[in-house]
């Protein structure tokens, strides 16, 4: 989505952003273009409806929200810039440059203004599960925290996972209602539902809500 370099050496214009929507009876549909003012740093989507945009200097744009359809975002205030944005079913949650994370319910209230999460700090990435309502996130002393709804977390607030010894986490990820860890030696630790096996602890009814 940013200029690219011409083999003259001259900076040429970017690409069109266009997002193709998929729904049930109607994924032919061609692509649509997205208007912004400012060139798209990245792109967070969930699974139903909801598509958020970080423009290159730090602001938010979501659509797909009851006051806006996804391929024409509004823009979401935030207390400062922000360097990562995730989808979850209805929320929006974002790191800011300070290392705050700040989270909205786009759905219900798109529009307002994002909200830090009480009690993390330094966090350096986050993530956001699509089919349930969680959230979690990933601080500079690699603790993971998660907070929400469904088999992976029962609280409103975060809570701090507990892994086995000598775990370093070094980045994390979220599924529909599943959530992934990865840690410095590239060890993978899954936890929550096991839909379609997805856990690869080969039983299907295994639903460990621990890594």
């Amino acid at each position: 989505f940013n200029p690219t370099t011409t083999m003259s050496g001259r900076s040429a214009a970017a690409p069109p952003l266009l997002l193709r929507p998929f729904y049930v009876g109607e994924d032919a549909k061609e692509p649509l273009p997205v208007v912004l003012p400012s060139r798209v740093q990245s792109i967070a989507a969930n699974a139903s409806r909801i598509a958020a945009f970080l423009g290159e200097g730090g602001e938010l744009y979501v659509g797909g929200t009851r006051r806006t359809p996804f391929h024409k975002p509004l823009p979401v205030a935030c207390p400062e810039p922000l360097v990562q944005v995730a989808c979850g079913c209805n929320t929006v949650i974002a790191v800011g440059v300070s290392g705050c994370a700040y989270t909205g319910d786009m759905w219900k209230s798109s529009g307002k203004p994002l909200t830090p999460v009480p009690g993390l700090a330094n966090v350096i990435a986050v993530a956001a599960g699509s089919a349930e309502e969680f959230l979690a996130a990933l601080d500079c002393d690699h603790n993971v925290y998660v907070w929400g709804q469904g088999v992976i977390a029962g609280s409103p607030t975060p809570e701090r996972v507990e892994f086995p010894a000598g775990v370093c986490v070094q980045s994390l990820f979220c599924g529909g209602d599943h959530i992934g860890v990865i840690d410095s030696n590239n060890r993978v630790y899954l936890w929550g539902q096991n839909n379609n096996q997805v856990l690869g602890v080969g039983v299907r009814t295994h639903f460990p809500d621990t890594p």
